[in-house]
């Protein structure tokens, strides 16, 4: 199975996602070994431990096979995305160059609630909340899938060229979402524009 790219952080430390979560499981830990203390409680306390052993074990469980689930998910998406751009990209051999591509909107989010049941304040792991296809990140993930290096991040000029042109197309996934610019930069438009929205981030903006 194809990995998630390098912002997609790997299935590990499911439990303990953020600080709020390691205090909840610090006190839950705490509260414990106070009860072990007293004999009267030893009992209560092995009972409770095993008891929220085996919750963070189903967690732990769904999580991880939401987050593989998620993944396959997002690499098909990208996929498709691949196979509407290359037939629109240049010919490197004929003309050298490569085409700006500029993608606009995000893809559909998916849907974790459905496997994973247990409430967040348990734990929720963070690649679980972690973006495949980030703004900053489009061009590098598409040419990983095409395994090479196809096309390039756009100017502000072709930036701007593709979001106006956007206005005049359907969004994914129908045919018109796929095109190539009056500045030959090629488009993808996943959502309608909107301002402040997701879009290829030009060549003078850094990745953070």
């Amino acid at each position: 199975m194809l990995i998630s790219y390098n912002n997609v952080a790997p299935n590990i430390n499911l439990c303990f996602s953020n600080n709020q979560n390691d205090l909840l499981h610090l006190f839950y830990l705490k509260f414990l070994s106070f009860l072990f203390r007293w004999k009267t409680f030893q009992k209560m306390a092995e009972l409770a431990a095993l008891a929220l052993l085996y919750l963070l074990f189903l967690l732990a469980s769904q999580q991880a096979n939401a987050l593989e689930l998620k993944t396959d998910y997002e690499t098909s998406f990208i996929k498709r995305i691949v196979q509407r751009v290359e037939p629109l990209m240049p010919d490197p051999t004929s003309t050298g160059n490569r085409a700006g591509l500029v993608v606009i909107g995000d893809m559909p989010t998916f849907d974790i609630g459905q496997y994973v049941r247990f409430p967040p304040r348990l734990g929720i792991s963070h690649a679980l909340n972690v973006r495949a296809f980030a703004p900053y990140g489009h061009i590098d993930v598409i040419n990983f899938s095409l395994g090479r290096q196809g096309v390039r991040k756009p100017s502000s000029t072709e930036q701007k060229a593709v979001i106006d042109e956007s206005r005049h197309v359907q969004p994914w996934p129908n045919q018109q979402a796929t095109f190539v610019s009056p500045s030959k930069a090629i488009g993808v438009v996943l959502e309608k524009y909107r301002p402040g929205g997701p879009v290829t981030w030009h060549d003078k903006q850094d990745r953070p």
